[in-house]
């Protein structure tokens, strides 16, 4: 699973930083697409929510690689 995303006001401030973001995790878990989907947009929400930034992260993309 990769989720591609980007930080518009970090990367206003910062134009040397990438245009784009991505993080990637595995969820053998899951039984479908969807449920990885659904996982790994829960988990990014849950980091978001737990950092100590005050800047938007918005996701452009998720793309679910099987296994």
């Amino acid at each position: 699973m990769q989720i591609i995303y980007t930080e518009p006001e970090f990367q206003m401030r910062n134009p040397q930083c990438p245009p784009e973001f991505s993080c990637s995790r595995h969820y053998p878990e899951a039984e479908s697409p969807q449920e990885a989907v659904r996982q790994a947009v829960d988990y990014f929400d849950f980091c978001l929510e737990h950092s100590a930034v005050g800047w938007r992260r918005i996701i452009k993309s998720v793309t679910v690689k099987p296994s």
